[in-house]
């Protein structure tokens, strides 16, 4: 998912992606503990030059407590360690307004200029979220094909 995601950004958007550069997938850095040491974290991705990581977090790795504490505590070293988290779940994903306005919140975080003058840009990028993100069991998708299929 998080490629997905990554591509989405960063594609250009004549083919409907947001124009963002593109971010490092899976990056692994040297972080500091509050107890001294060092310890290797990875970002799902990561623009390293501005300090900026998402991080996605997925259902099915949340499924316990000690998943969710885990990852808490991640980014919580990712953030003392100078980093901005943005945090984006399966859902926010598949929602087109939300990730388009996440898209412009980090295209602003990282200084990236985004003024498309593609008249039709919304719908490019709507049918490349569609393409994308959207489920072959989703509600829509039956029902058109059992609209087709008597």
């Amino acid at each position: 998912m998080e490629a997905k995601v990554a591509f989405l950004l960063s594609a250009s958007s004549t083919v409907g992606g947001f124009g963002i550069r593109q971010p490092e997938l899976n990056r692994e850095m040297a972080i500091s503990l509050p107890n001294g040491r060092c310890q290797v974290r990875s970002c799902d991705l990561l623009w390293q030059d501005k300090n900026l990581a998402i991080e996605y977090d997925s259902s099915s790795h949340h499924e316990e407590l000690s998943d969710i504490d885990r990852d808490a505590r991640r980014r919580n070293q990712l953030v003392l360690n100078g980093l901005t988290v943005l945090t984006v779940t399966r859902r926010q994903v598949r929602d087109f307004a939300y990730l388009e306005g996440l898209a412009g919140d980090i295209g602003r975080l990282l200084g990236d200029r985004q003024r498309c003058r593609i008249p039709d840009i919304r719908l490019r990028r709507w049918k490349l979220h569609h393409a994308l993100f959207s489920s072959s069991n989703s509600p829509l998708r039956s029902l058109h094909n059992a609209r087709r299929h008597p």
